[in-house]
C-alpha cells in the first residue's frame, strides 16, 4: 500500500529558524515504517529548493520533489488554466517559480491576471500597478489567503491576505477570484498525482483548523491537528497505531 503523511510546515515542522520538538524523531520513525512523507506550506515567498535547503540545514532527509509551496501550485494552476502573462504581486522566490513553467511575468498594462502572494515590499506603486492590470484582465489567482503566520517568537506577521484585502479594497468591478493554496485541496491533488497516491491513504498534519484541516476536510482524507497539548509524537504514535 502507497500511503503518505503530510506535514505542513511553518508552525509545525519549525517556527521560524527552530525546528519543532520531536520534528526529526517524527518524521525518521514514520519513513522507517514505509510512510512517504511529504511536506506543503502556503508560503509563496520561497521556492521549493529554498525550503529544501532549510529542511536539510535542520536535519530533515528529504528531496525537493517532496517538497509543494502555494507558489508551486500556483504555476501549476497558471499552466493548466492556459495563462502565460501575468502580472505578480509577491516575492522573488515566487517569480522563480512561475518562470521555471515558462509563466511570464509581464508589466501591468501587457497580463491576463494579476498573481497575488505575500509581498514584504508591497506599497501603493504596487497596490496602484495591481489595480490598472485588474483594469483589463479581471481576474486575479491567489497563493493563499493567509491572514498571518507565527514566527519563532511566537508572534504573528500579516500574511498574503494584507495584499489581497488592500487591492480587492480598491476595485469597483466585479472580478474572477481563484485561490490556490489551503484550505483550497489543490496542493493534495497535485501531490497525489505525482506519488500515485489514494487520498484514503494520506494523512495532512498541521497547526491550523482553519487551513489545514479545513483542506483535509475538503479533500475528504484524514487531518491532525497539533498544538495545544498534542505533540508531533503523540501524532506519530498515533499514525503508526492505526
Amino acid at each position: 500500500m502507497n500511503k503518505a503523511v503530510v506535514f505542513d510546515l511553518d508552525g509545525t515542522i519549525y517556527f521560524g529558524s527552530k525546528i519543532a520538538d520531536f520534528a526529526l524523531q517524527t518524521i525518521d520513525e514514520l519513513q522507517s515504517n514505509g510512510y512517504n512523507v511529504l511536506f506543503f506550506t502556503n508560503n509563496s515567498t520561497k521556492t521549493r529548493s529554498e525550503i529544501l535547503d532549510k529542511l536539510i540545514h535542520m536535519g530533515i532527509r528529504t528531496t525537493v520533489d517532496k517538497v509543494y509551496t502555494s507558489a508551486y501550485a500556483s504555476a501549476i494552476f497558471l499552466q493548466r488554466n492556459d495563462l502565460r502573462n501575468i502580472f505578480l504581486v509577491g516575492s522573488h522566490g515566487f517569480k522563480s517559480e512561475l518562470t521555471n513553467v515558462d509563466i511570464n511575468v509581464e508589466d501591468e498594462y501587457s497580463c491576463e491576471a494579476v498573481v497575488i502572494g505575500l509581498d514584504l515590499n508591497f506599497n501603493y506603486e504596487i497596490l496602484s500597478r495591481a489595480l490598472i492590470a485588474l483594469q483589463k484582465s479581471r481576474r486575479i489567482i491567489v497563493a493563499n489567503t493567509d491572514k498571518n503566520f507565527p514566527v519563532e517568537s511566537g508572534l504573528l506577521r500579516p500574511g498574503a491576505n494584507a495584499m489581497l484585502s488592500a487591492i480587492l479594497g480598491s476595485i469597483d468591478e466585479e472580478i474572477k477570484l481563484d485561490i490556490v493554496g489551503k484550505p483550497n485541496p489543490f496542493m493534495l491533488e497535485i501531490l497525489c498525482k505525482d506519488w500515485g497516491l489514494d487520498k484514503q491513504h494520506i494523512v495532512v498534519v498541521g497547526d491550523r483548523m482553519e487551513s489545514d484541516m479545513a483542506m483535509a476536510k475538503n479533500f475528504n482524507c484524514k487531518g491532525i491537528l497539533v498544538g495545544n497539548d498534542i505533540t508531533l509524537l503523540d501524532v506519530k504514535n498515533k499514525i503508526l497505531r492505526s
